[in-house]
């Protein structure tokens, strides 16, 4: 793995949370969501079919994602597509989510649905030193 892909995957491997802002008709809406992710730079999360953001998606699958809070001052920005997961990629999403996560969710919710974000562009901040050091990606060129 490239260096700046295994820098942005490590931290990102560190967190579990994450925000994703989702938009529809030129309303935002963003939400705090577990997520999980790939070495190639894919983020997974859940979202419950009664939610405004699984509803967004549904109608346009653009997301941002902001993973990293607090004292560490440093933050990951991402955009990408979402794209609504079935049968053989769910169920694999769902054991990485058991193996992963601080806590178990190796079940399939019949209100749940579980999404794979294919990341297009991603900068990881470090502004704890100055100046602050980034590193960015664009992953379209990957």
């Amino acid at each position: 793995m490239e260096d700046n892909k295994l820098q942005i995957y490590n931290f990102a491997k560190q967190n579990n949370l994450c925000v994703i802002s989702t938009c529809v008709e030129n309303i935002p809406e963003s939400a705090v969501v577990d997520y999980v992710i790939s070495e190639n730079l894919e983020i997974f999360f859940n979202s419950y079919i009664a939610s405004r953001k699984y509803k967004n998606l549904l109608i346009n699958p653009k997301v941002s994602i902001v993973i990293g809070f607090g004292e560490a001052l440093k933050t990951l920005q991402c955009a990408g597509s979402a794209e609504m997961l079935e049968g053989h990629d769910e169920s694999a999403v769902i054991n990485k989510y058991a193996d992963t996560l601080l806590f178990s969710r190796r079940w399939k919710n019949k209100e749940m649905r579980y999404f794979r974000v294919k990341l297009s562009w991603v900068r990881l901040s470090d502004f704890s030193d100055f100046p602050p050091t980034q590193v960015e990606l664009n992953l379209e060129d990957f």
